[in-house]
């Protein structure tokens, strides 16, 4: 995709009408739109080996790095417009997690709740390469229910299809 002339007004424009909203200070505002005035002379005006170098930089990486010390009022708006998610799968994501746990049977759970658990099931995968114990490994196979014999004689005998039978003769 190419951005003719017209493109690059209009993007100019909006992030000037979106500088008052950052900033409230009239001082700031105004220092914060002549960086932007600087950032489009500093495109047009650089030399060609130090604009291919900034322009192989992908746009958040360029402003955490080099912009934050060339423009420290602009920086913040560049970092916060080109942080945003392209797409919606995360909050798409975020809803299917919701939906798989808010059921039929949790309708009266209250919101922190949810959150919580939303929050934990979400990070759970995290946790993967911190607790790397097996709790259900062969460790459990070991386990002996019942270490002494005699537990056994101490577990009920289960009755006798034939004397229920009978007994439900007598009723």
């Amino acid at each position: 995709m190419t951005w003719d002339a017209t493109d690059k007004m209009d993007t100019t424009e909006q992030l000037r009408d979106y500088i008052p909203l950052f900033y409230t200070n009239p001082n700031l505002e105004k220092t914060c739109n002549d960086e932007l005035s600087a950032y489009i002379l500093l495109e047009l005006n650089s030399p060609s080996d130090l604009y291919e170098k900034y322009t192989r930089l992908p746009g958040l990486e360029y402003w955490v790095h080099c912009g934050r010390m060339m423009f420290p009022l602009l920086a913040p708006i560049a970092i916060k417009v080109l942080s945003v998610p392209t797409s919606s799968a995360a909050a798409e994501r975020v809803w299917s997690v919701y939906s798989f746990l808010w059921s039929k049977r949790r309708t009266r759970m209250n919101a922190v709740t949810m959150e919580k658990l939303a929050f934990n099931y979400i990070n759970s995968s995290l946790l993967d390469s911190v607790d790397t114990y097996d709790y259900f490994g062969e460790e459990l196979d070991d386990i002996d229910l019942f270490d002494d014999t005699s537990d056994l004689d101490s577990i009920p005998d289960q009755l006798d299809v034939q004397d229920a039978d009978s007994e439900d003769d007598d009723l």
